[in-house]
């Protein structure tokens, strides 16, 4: 038998051991307790008396751990508590006898107990933690742009390099005015940001750049590392993982940041950046025929507390719905849901005993309720049975701009 619960901070030494055999990876047996603790996650540190789950034979053996991060996510002009997953790992002979499941169960009671409405994770297969009600709500475009293709733009200001893991605040700024119309992007902090510039960057691989307009206002940059990709040198956009690479307030921030890169065209070929889904270079680049995209899922997403995301949507008209949901994982969500609401906010969400108009299961409500998926296009989510065809799905469930690039 499975038995779960938070590890102790004397176990960290453990969960490390478990993670590199589980990953095939390599842990030095004389680090110490106090090293584990203060690198944390690779994100931001996890929180004091809690954090991690580990799960355990009837002998007391460490088999398998889980780590939960806090995060504010945007969601409708709000913030709402959500824990991104991460560090999920088995030892090879205990997998397939249930650990998984049994810490998402007590992790996903903890969320909803501390009033937490969302959890998102990285998945190495969506058809597995589907089984836990996650699911996919958009996805990133990678963009490899030959540096020759970007114009010359004379926007004016300054750039400078930015370095040292206190020096973040231009970053912090940046992706805030960015991503602030974008639904499920992360509200990030300053330690989100700084282990990529703990380091030497002539050490680390790692260079940040910001564009500051004539005024002095910090408005893009760009945080890259050299790589070699499909046989060519490359600029490779990327920071940590809750840093996607490039920031920027505007169009015009955007092109004088592009502009900046032309600058390493005798060095490198090419840049490769992501951007959110409805983010286009087109008009901006004036020679698109080497312009290459690829796409990438970003993270799946799962509702914990279905009374409180509802409460958070922002509906297009009034009316009222009523949905019957089914969620293994989380029991209080399971049942047929009374949304009633006005054109501008949801007045209350309440379990009911009436016909529900339509039936799913929690994976397939997360696309409609991120925006990823519309009220009208019900029939392209597997599992949803609609019995009443006229309810205002629509009203309730359209589509957004969501821009998620985090990982954990």
């Amino acid at each position: 038998m499975i038995k779960v619960r938070h590890i102790t901070r004397d176990e960290l030494p453990a969960v490390a051991r478990v993670k590199a055999v589980a990953f095939n990876g390599s842990f030095r047996e004389n680090t110490t307790v106090d090293q584990l603790a203060a690198t944390g996650t690779t994100t931001r540190r996890l929180p004091e008396g809690g954090g991690i789950f580990a799960a355990y034979t009837e002998e007391g053996k460490m088999v398998s751990t889980m780590e939960c991060i806090p995060y504010e996510l945007r969601v409708n002009g709000n913030s709402a508590k959500a824990s991104g997953i991460g560090g999920v790992a088995t030892l090879p002979e205990y997998r397939n006898l249930g650990a998984v499941r049994e810490m998402f169960r007590e992790a996903l009671a903890e969320m909803w107990e501390k009033g937490e409405v969302f959890s998102l994770l990285n998945p190495f297969s969506r058809a597995y933690y589907r089984k836990f009600g996650y699911e996919d709500i958009g996805s990133i475009r990678r963009w490899r742009i030959p540096l020759a293709a970007i114009a010359k733009y004379d926007a004016g200001g300054t750039v400078r390099e930015l370095v040292g893991a206190d020096n973040v605040a231009p970053l912090v700024e940046i992706d805030r005015k960015m991503l602030e119309n974008f639904d499920f992007s992360v509200d990030r902090r300053a330690e989100d940001y700084a282990s990529d510039r703990r380091a030497n960057p002539l050490e680390s691989n790692f260079r940040t750049y910001v564009w500051s307009d004539d005024a002095g206002r910090d408005r893009a940059y760009i945080t890259f590392s050299r790589r070699e990709d499909s046989g060519e040198q490359v600029l490779w956009a990327c920071g940590t993982m809750a840093n996607n690479g490039v920031g920027f307030t505007d169009a015009t921030a955007l092109r004088a940041i592009l502009s900046f890169l032309r600058t390493f065209a005798s060095q490198f070929k090419s840049v490769i950046l992501p951007l959110a889904e409805n983010m286009s270079l087109l008009g901006i680049l004036p020679e698109t025929t080497e312009v290459r995209q690829t796409v990438r899922f970003a993270a799946s997403l799962r509702i914990v507390d279905i009374e409180k995301a509802m409460m958070l949507l922002k509906p297009r008209s009034a009316g009222t719905l009523t949905l019957g949901i089914s969620d293994s994982m989380c029991p209080w969500n399971a049942g047929c849901w009374r949304i009633e609401f006005d054109d501008e906010k949801v007045l209350s969400c309440k379990l009911c005993t009436e016909t529900p108009d339509a039936e799913l299961p929690i994976s397939a409500l997360m696309p409609l309720y991120a925006g990823a998926r519309g009220g009208d296009e019900l029939d392209w989510l597997d599992g949803v049975r609609v019995y009443n065809p006229a309810a205002p799905f629509a009203a309730l469930f359209y589509r957004k701009s969501i821009f998620l690039v985090e990982s954990f």
